[in-house]
């Protein structure tokens, strides 16, 4: 999953435990939240390529 980003309510961000700590610097977070999401069987909307260029 690329991501630059991500919104989504907080009862959903507390569902998923929110962002993990175990990352320093850069990179595997988006990827460790895309996890999460799909974990707990929530969805994940994406605009089309032709919006978000």
């Amino acid at each position: 999953m690329n991501s630059l980003f991500l919104a989504m309510r907080r009862e959903h961000y507390l569902l998923v435990n929110g962002y993990s700590t175990n990352y320093w610097g850069w990179g595997g977070e988006d990827d460790d939240m895309f996890k999460r999401i799909i974990n707990k069987q929530l969805t994940l909307d994406r605009p089309p390529a032709s919006l978000a260029r």
